[in-house]
């Protein structure tokens, strides 16, 4: 997504889809600020969008810690090839 949207509560950065599976060769497309908006007024309160942005938070920041993982990992391989 090149305009980044940012969900209505905490302005957490959204993302459009989750891969799936072991390989993440299936996506479940995921809900956009329009849809948590919607869900947000059709709700007797607020936290079904809160909730999501916090899961989306803590999953963002866990993909970022394993993508920064794999890279010392393959730092460390090319260490021992030296």
């Amino acid at each position: 997504m090149n305009n980044r949207e940012v969900g209505p509560i905490y302005g957490v950065p959204l993302i459009q889809s989750l891969p799936l599976g072991v390989h993440g060769v299936i996506v479940q497309q995921m809900p956009s600020r329009a849809d948590l908006v919607n869900a947000k007024n059709h709700c007797s309160n607020e936290r079904v969008a809160a909730g999501y942005e916090v899961i989306l938070n803590h999953y963002v920041r866990q993909c970022g810690e394993i993508a920064e993982l794999k890279s010392q990992i393959e730092r460390l391989k090319d260490e021992r090839r030296d």
